[in-house]
C-alpha cells in the first residue's frame, strides 16, 4: 500500500505560495523544502500537474547561486512515522522491496538522486539516480529498493524514513 502522505500535493494547510525562500520551509503538507545556500525560490501549488492529478508542487529557481560550495544543497523531502512502515519488516530476514514512483518536470535535463534514510538506523541511507530525459515534461519515475534485513525501523510516531529528492548541491 502507498505509504507517502500527501502524496498528490493536495493539501496545503500552511498557504499555496511562498516567494523569496532561501531556507528550509513546509509549503504542501508533510513535504519539506531544505534549502541551504542554493539561491532564491518561489514554491506553489501549481495546476501544472500529470495527467490524473489536480495539482503540483511547483519549485522554481527567481536567483541562481552560480557557485554552490560543498555545504549548499536543495533537498526535497518527505519524512514517514515509524508506526506507518512496520508492513516493510525492516531489520528482519523477511524485509520487503520498497518502490517509489512519483512524476517530476523540470527544466533542466540531467541526474538526480533519490535517497531513503532511516533515522532509527543510524541514519543508514541508500540511494538511487534517475534521469530527467526530456525538459518541460512530464516523467514517471520507478525506483526499487531490496528490503532492508538489518536497519530496524522502530513500532513509534518518531521518523522511521526519510524520502529525500536531492534536487542540487554545490561540490
Amino acid at each position: 500500500r502507498n505509504i507517502i502522505i500527501n502524496g498528490a500535493m493536495q493539501v496545503a494547510q500552511r498557504g499555496t505560495s511562498d516567494t523569496g525562500v532561501t531556507t528550509s520551509t513546509f509549503l504542501l503538507d508533510r513535504f519539506h523544502n531544505v534549502i541551504s545556500g542554493l539561491g532564491t525560490w518561489t514554491l506553489s501549488q501549481s495546476t501544472t500537474a500529470p495527467d490524473g492529478f489536480a495539482t503540483s508542487h511547483k519549485l522554481e529557481c527567481t536567483t541562481k547561486n552560480d557557485t554552490p560550495s560543498s555545504g549548499h544543497f536543495f533537498q526535497f523531502k518527505h519524512r514517514i512515522e515509524g508506526q506507518n512502515l512496520q508492513q516493510l519488516k525492516y531489520g528482519t530476514s523477511s524485509a520487503e522491496t520498497i518502490t517509489i514512483s512519483f512524476y517530476v518536470r523540470s527544466n533542466k535535463t540531467g541526474t538526480y538522486n533519490l535517497e531513503l534514510l532511516q533515522p532509527d538506523a543510524s541514519n543508514r541511507h541508500r540511494s538511487a539516480s534517475y534521469t530527467i530525459n526530456s525538459a518541460d515534461t512530464w516523467e514517471q519515475k520507478v525506483i526499487t529498493f531490496t528490503g532492508d534485513t538489518s536497519g530496524v525501523i522502530n513500532n513509534d510516531n518518531g521518523e522511521g524514513m526519510q524520502v529525500n529528492w536531492w534536487l542540487g548541491s554545490g561540490s
